[in-house]
């Protein structure tokens, strides 16, 4: 790790086993005892990044595991290859993938290598295509695995309450750091929409998405019974 820091310049704070070999729950302690706090996983498959579990105990609360998003079976675009997966097929997958993850407003990881690209260009540019324009209308990102666990780490530190009076909702919310990107879901069905404050407002079919702007660290917001 010492030798690779050195030839790059940079410090080393994500880490992709040699072909998902990643045991538990050694491999994560070392990385800790490292300092490296994400890693590409290929266990808990298709779920969101988080902090894994291990013979019924967290493995570690400091670093945070990204398992890969899979198209059935396989996990990387090579993968679909050597199968012969038709390119209209991989597509929809990548398509599909960035859709999931914008209508459950959740995070993924999409794996492969560079090498693998050449089998499915026209797939590989459409996906990239599309998730390039979502963030031009800024509904979506596509970052580094540290710029989430960072984004985790932060938002586990916020304390929070909810309090009911009367059908009104009082919600309080503190972070020693900032609130700010950390997302607050209410139920359109039981309360109004509250007056524009520190917070940008989204909904959708089911819920208000409140989004707390840069600069605040608490916050005490009501909400009207409907």
């Amino acid at each position: 790790n010492i030798c690779l820091e050195n030839i790059i310049k940079k410090k080393v704070i994500e880490y992709s086993a040699p072909k998902g070999v990643h045991p538990q729950p050694v491999m994560t302690n070392i990385l800790e005892g490292m300092n490296i706090g994400v890693y590409y996983y290929t266990g808990d498959t298709g779920s969101s990044p988080n902090r894994t579990f291990f013979d019924g105990k967290m493995v570690s609360d400091k670093v945070i595991a990204f398992p890969v998003m899979p198209f059935g079976s396989y996990a990387a675009i090579d993968e679909m290859g050597r199968d012969k997966k038709r390119s209209d097929e991989v597509k929809k997958w990548f398509i599909d993938t960035v859709d999931y993850v914008l209508k459950n407003r959740t995070v993924r990881l999409v794996y492969s290598h560079p090498r693998d690209v050449e089998q499915y260009k026209d797939a590989v540019k459409s996906f990239l295509d599309y998730v390039e324009r979502l963030q031009k209308e800024e509904k979506i990102q596509m970052r580094a695995m540290s710029y989430f666990a960072d984004f985790m780490h932060r938002f586990l530190k916020t304390k929070y309450t909810f309090e009911v009076d009367g059908g009104s909702l009082r919600v309080f919310l503190d972070n020693p750091e900032t609130l700010e990107g950390i997302t607050l879901a209410i139920p359109r069905n039981r309360y109004k929409m509250p007056s524009h404050g520190d917070f940008l407002i989204q909904q959708d079919d089911d819920y208000y998405y409140l989004t707390f702007r840069e600069g605040i660290n608490e916050k005490t917001i009501y909400f009207d019974a409907i």
